[in-house]
């Protein structure tokens, strides 16, 4: 599989899934798919260009987890994964690690 690389102010985040069932066996789903906004940044672009030519920087690194924006981005499944392709500007946190 080959891996995604975002362009500009593009983020590639790869989608974590919502659990659908607790630990003791309860169903948690619906009949509709519930989207989760959390996701692993799996390729950050460089930035807008700058007038001098050089890149905006991002603070956002590969490896991250994130939560963004509900309706930002564009949803693309590749080799049965989920992604969503949004602006490095629509991620709203990032989680130094998570329990």
């Amino acid at each position: 599989m080959a891996k995604p690389v975002a362009e500009f102010d593009k983020v590639w985040l790869k989608l974590e899934r919502a659990p659908d069932q607790t630990s003791s066996g309860l169903m948690l789903k619906t009949e509709e798919e519930i989207k989760q906004n959390i996701g692993v940044v799996v390729s950050v672009g460089p930035g807008d260009q700058l007038d001098d030519g050089s890149y905006e920087s991002h603070a956002i690194k590969e490896g991250s987890k994130v939560i963004f924006n509900e309706h930002s981005g564009r949803d693309i499944s590749l080799d049965g994964v989920d992604y969503v392709v949004c602006k490095v500007k629509d991620v709203v946190a990032t989680f130094s690690e998570i329990e």
